[in-house]
């Protein structure tokens, strides 16, 4: 069978497009300043700069602007809460992004949790965290790589309800949130992660896969059912013949003429986090207008 490709590329550019005439239509009345988002950086690890210059080029095409708080790797924790604290009062700052990890010397909750949910457009503070697992109530902001990916089932009219869905990885900044969003579209919800015995025996069940262990090629050809759609969230930098390549965790090659639908890593799941990065940001920036 010919598989469908779901293409986050396509749809983030098209969701970055209708917020760069947002933001134009707005601005064109010279009342208001543009949006601002400002990151924190700790460090040089190569995929967080990486992930922090594509966020600065999706910034700059929109018309937001960026401010960028660069640290070294040995920075006190307390200055970086000063940091974020000011950002919090800033009027030109509407949303404030944490690059994560961290060193092992600063507590990641402590430094999240001093964002103002407000500005917190990453969607890690407890307060929105706390908001997005409780079933009737919803967060400020939703975080980005899991609604992106909701969206994309969207984009391409996948139903979730009364959908098997299984997530593989509990990360604060993936699984867990998406499996929430799951149970909160009403799909039957497995999260599995390192200590799960026979994984197959859960994968092959799911009517939805998504997949973000960090372990290229983990999911199998034999380890799904036909009918599955699966959402490849793993980003892995791989050397081949000389070459580094990216690689999700799925079998990309032997999975895509099998099954209905998979995401290809680069151009799936990784262009609409940065999208609805951007969108949390223009939502911020408007709701100050509106207030103000």
């Amino acid at each position: 069978m010919t598989s469908n490709i779901l293409r986050g590329k396509e749809l983030s550019d098209s969701i970055l497009q209708n917020l760069k005439l947002q933001i134009q239509q707005l601005q064109s009345t010279g009342l208001h300043s543009p949006p601002g988002l400002a990151y924190i950086l700790v460090g040089s690890k190569i995929d967080s700069t990486t992930y922090i210059k594509l966020k600065r080029r999706a910034c700059d095409n929109l018309g937001i602007q960026v401010f960028g708080y660069e640290y070294e790797e040995s920075v006190a924790q307390q200055e970086l809460i000063d940091c974020i604290k000011r950002l919090n009062t800033d009027p030109s700052v509407h949303g404030v992004i944490v690059q994560l990890p961290l060193p092992p010397h600063i507590h990641e909750a402590n430094i999240i949790n001093t964002l103002t949910p407000e500005k917190d457009v990453d969607g890690l503070t407890s307060s929105n965290f706390g908001d997005l697992v409780m079933r009737y109530r919803n967060p400020l902001f939703y975080p980005c790589t899991p609604i992106g990916c909701i969206e994309l089932l969207k984009h391409y009219s996948v139903g979730i309800a009364g959908k098997h869905a299984v997530v593989v990885g509990r990360s604060d900044l993936a699984g867990i949130p998406l499996a929430a969003l799951f149970n909160k579209a009403n799909a039957t919800t497995t999260i599995c992660h390192s200590y799960t015995r026979d994984l197959h025996k859960f994968t092959q069940s799911a009517d939805i896969l998504a997949v973000a262990a960090g372990q290229p090629g983990l999911i199998k050809q034999s380890m799904v059912k036909p009918e599955c759609i699966i959402l490849d969230i793993g980003i892995n930098s791989l050397e081949v013949e000389g070459n580094r390549v990216l690689v999700g965790d799925c079998d990309f090659e032997g999975l895509k003429e099998v099954v209905s639908g998979i995401t290809p890593v680069p151009n799936g799941v990784g262009p609409m986090t940065i999208a609805m990065l951007l969108k949390n940001v223009v939502t911020s920036w408007k709701s100050t207008i509106t207030n103000s």
